[in-house]
């Protein structure tokens, strides 16, 4: 069991402690298992497309820092 932080009265998980990859993390698998069904396929087909996404992000970012390429 956690321990329980001192000057909180109530401690509520979620205001408490946050997630470092946010919420959008958990909601594409979650989309991805309705429309496919809940199985490892469904979760590698969702992963795939966060990293595309990721990856589109960090060539954007790189472009509008004019980086350029090596």
């Amino acid at each position: 069991m956690g321990r329980r932080i001192p000057h909180v009265r109530r401690p509520v998980p979620f205001r408490d402690f946050g997630l470092p990859l946010g919420y959008g993390y958990w909601i594409v698998p979650a989309i991805f298992f309705k429309l496919f069904g809940p199985s490892l396929f469904s979760l590698i087909k969702a992963q795939v497309l966060l990293n595309i996404i990721g990856g589109l992000s960090f060539r954007y970012i790189l472009q509008k820092m004019r980086v350029s390429p090596a």
